[in-house]
Order: structure tokens, then C-alpha cells, then sequence
């Protein structure tokens, strides 16, 4: 192989610029090509963080994505104009064709949905509009004796009256506030300035580095009811697409802050569910 003296310093700087480009290429196109969240690779120097294989962040962590990052909307037609950054699209249609399943009803939903999937619908509620707890058995026994009785359909009944009753503030009268150490997969990140506006995102997926640095993939819907997608982080919120926590709350604050202070919230007591 001939010195690199004989290539020039002009051709070397280009064949580094190319290599360049191929590694960010190879890395967006596993983006691209990430069929769960789990799939999407974290930045150099960082390791995903691996939840209890029960918990309701695990199971959040391992949802599928949908090829592209087509968002669609509850009448079916695709959203066309945003201003979202777009890194995925959960693979999770929406289950009603009302604009029900907007920011705050989508985690909601996903809070529902882990539990029918696992089993746990004893242990499933949703909160009303004063904080208090709703649970699943407990409304399912005051149904009349001639409503459905398979265990799908009485589910879809219950999360369609949760979705039409709750709002982001009333998770704040039930959850449990978190300190910014304790944030992880299946949290919440929640906006409100009373009943009648609020933002709620869904922490995805969450990945440290050995200095403990924590970065996350952030779930964000809206109006009208849609399609949860995966935001994007700018380069000056985080590193690879994910979000630095003091990152997105800024990013909230310059895009939503019309919405209120960013808080963090667990639907689960704190100490159970780890």
C-alpha cells in the first residue's frame, strides 16, 4: 500500500469526511430499520437500561414500531402538516374512531393496554377527574347484567370512559411525583395549567453512560387524537435522537410551553412495579 504522503492531505480529509458519512448513514438506516423500540440503537458510550422484565416500563420498552414514520389520525387520514420531529411511530393503531386518543389518553391507553395483555386486569385503574383511583373490578361489577361479557369488550368500554373523564391534570392529583433521579421507561412527563389544557409525554426507552448521565426516548401525542410517535431530539437537547432530561424539558418550554412547567409523575406508587 502506497504512504498516505502520496494521496495528499486533501484526499485524506475527504475519504475521512466520506467514512463519516457512512457511519451516519449506517446508523439512521438502523433506525429505519428498528422493528421495537428496544431495537433503536443508543448513542456511543451509553448502555440501554433494562427494567424488571415485569414491569410496565419493560413491556412499554419493547413496543413495535411501525415501518416509516407515517402518523395517523382517529378519522384514518394522515397527518399531513406538524412540527414534529419525527424518530418512529408506535405500531399501535388507535383503537376508536372518536378524538379521544390524544397526548395524555394514548399513555393512558398503554397503561391499559399492559395490563390486559399481561393478565392484570384485577389490578388495573384509571383516575377521575379529582385524582381518586377507578379501578377495573370495581367498575366492571357495577355494569348491567346485560352488558357484554367477554373480558376485550369490557375492557374497551372501561378505557373508553377513562379516556372521556380524564385529563393531564387530574394524573396529577392521583400519580406520584418523581425526583428527576428516579425517572424511568413508562413515566410520565406532564404539562397542565388546569383542566382544560395540558401535555403529557411518555418516557420509551432510557440509556446512561458510565458517569451516570441518563438520556431517554421520549413518546409524544396530540390533537387531535393520533398516532404516539417517538420525538426526535435536536442536537442541543441530547445526543442520537434521545433526550437529555434538562434537554427535553427545554424543548418543551420553547415549542409547548403555552402548556405549563414540565413535572414528572409515576402511575404506580413508587415503590412497587421497579
Amino acid at each position: 500500500m502506497a504512504p498516505p504522503h502520496r494521496y495528499g492531505w486533501a484526499r485524506i480529509m475527504m475519504l475521512l469526511a466520506v467514512t463519516a458519512a457512512i457511519a451516519e448513514c449506517a446508523s439512521y438506516s438502523t433506525v429505519e430499520e428498528s422493528r421495537r423500540i428496544s431495537d433503536i440503537p443508543v448513542p456511543s458510550g451509553f448502555t440501554r437500561t433494562t427494567p424488571s422484565p415485569a414491569s410496565f416500563g419493560s413491556w412499554v420498552a419493547d413496543l413495535p414500531l411501525k415501518p416509516g414514520n407515517e402518523i395517523l389520525l382517529h378519522t384514518g387520514r394522515v397527518l399531513s402538516a406538524h412540527r414534529y420531529r419525527v424518530l418512529a411511530v408506535v405500531d399501535k393503531p388507535l383503537l376508536f374512531d372518536e378524538d379521544l386518543e390524544q397526548c395524555v389518553d394514548f399513555c393512558l391507553r398503554l397503561w391499559g393496554d399492559y395490563h390486559y395483555e399481561r393478565g392484570l386486569l384485577d389490578q388495573l385503574y384509571f383516575f377521575s377527574t379529582n385524582g381518586e383511583k377507578v379501578f377495573f373490578s370495581s367498575w366492571r361489577s357495577l355494569q348491567p347484567a346485560s352488558s357484554a361479557t367477554d373480558v376485550e369488550t369490557l375492557y374497551h368500554d372501561f378505557l373508553k370512559a377513562a379516556l372521556s373523564w380524564t385529563n393531564p391534570y387530574s394524573i396529577t392529583l392521583g400519580a406520584y411525583p418523581l425526583e428527576p433521579e428516579d425517572l424511568r421507561p413508562g413515566d410520565c412527563i406532564i404539562q397542565t395549567t388546569g383542566r382544560a389544557l395540558g401535555q403529557t409525554s411518555l418516557v420509551l426507552d432510557q440509556c446512561t453512560d458510565n458517569g451516570g448521565h441518563d438520556l431517554f426516548l421520549m413518546g409524544f401525542g396530540f390533537s387531535p387524537a393520533q398516532e404516539l410517535h417517538i420525538e426526535k431530539a435536536p442536537d442541543e437537547c441530547g445526543q442520537g435522537g434521545w433526550f437529555s432530561l434538562k434537554g427535553y424539558f427545554r424543548y418543551l418550554e420553547t415549542y409547548y410551553g403555552d402548556f405549563g412547567k414540565p413535572r414528572l409523575f409515576r402511575l404506580w406508587p413508587i415503590a412497587a412495579h421497579s
